[in-house]
This record gives C-alpha cells, structure tokens and sequence, in this order.
C-alpha cells in the first residue's frame, strides 16, 4: 500500500460552504465513481475508486494545507 501524501500535496475536487454539502459531494462522487461505465481519462477505476474512499472534506483555514 501507497503512502498518503502530505495534505498540502492533495487535489481539491470543490469548494463548498459548509461542511454538511461537501459530505454530500463526496458521496455523490464516489456513487458516480460505481456506476458501470464511469471512466476519467488517464486514471485506473481502481485508482480513481481508492481516491474517493480517502477523500476527505478539510476546512480551507487547516494548518496542514500550509506548505512546509
């Protein structure tokens, strides 16, 4: 198993304004993501899958996404 990256290093997939919408999101991601078809170009289906299952929602003001 892959190390995770420092938080500063991750993708951000949105932006929402509270913390109940981006729950929402991420749950609707990983749905799309289990749909028979989806695909992302460039990406494995087990990688993309592996994305969304640690994606996790982080308050803009986090100390950790502060470059070191």
């Amino acid at each position: 198993m892959q190390p995770t990256p420092p938080i500063s290093w991750w993708l951000r997939l949105g932006s929402y304004d509270t913390e109940k919408e981006c729950d929402q999101a991420q749950v609707e991601m990983y749905q799309k993501n289990e749909r028979a078809g989806f695909k992302m170009e460039g990406v494995k289906p087990e990688e993309l899958k592996r994305s969304y299952s640690l994606a996790q929602c982080v308050a803009t003001n986090d100390p950790r996404l502060k470059p070191k």
